[in-house]
């Protein structure tokens, strides 16, 4: 009977340590996770504040914000790597439009500073789309 007793006992305590073990593990990932994400905003703030700073995209660093698209397909749900994927689209054709602006390419000088303006103030103000989303996606959940 006290063997009974004993045996319960001892299930329902490994049965709490494996409850704990499994909680630690959630936390673990959810924490890795988030590092990952943080990567990406990391990568995307980053060229962001050079295109502030320089007032036109920094093309040398093109390469973290595409790879920085790449990670997010497995992170973010779709809007945030579309987003993304906009982000690096608009930065390509504000470069292109610097070049028609400084006459380095054939284009209507014009359009391409209406353009390139129009595309500095979306992806640089403050409150834009970008920054919306990842807000909504880096609240840390327990």
């Amino acid at each position: 009977m006290w063997a009974a007793i004993v045996a319960i006992g001892v299930s329902f305590a490994a049965l709490g340590v494996s409850i704990l073990s499994w909680r630690a593990i959630v936390q673990t990932n959810r924490a890795s996770v988030f590092e990952h994400r943080m990567q990406v905003y990391q990568d995307v703030e980053t060229f962001i504040r050079r295109w502030r700073q320089l007032g036109t995209p920094d093309m040398a660093i093109l390469a973290d914000l595409t790879n920085a698209h790449q990670r997010s397909k497995f992170l973010f749900p779709a809007e945030v790597t579309e987003e993304i994927r906009t982000l690096w689209t608009d930065a390509v054709q504000a470069d292109f439009d610097a070049m028609v602006i400084n006459g380095d390419t054939p284009g209507d000088r014009d359009e391409a500073i209406e353009r390139r303006q129009a595309l500095t103030l979306k992806h640089t103000e403050d409150g834009s789309r970008m920054q919306t989303l990842f807000e909504k996606q880096l609240k840390v959940r327990t």
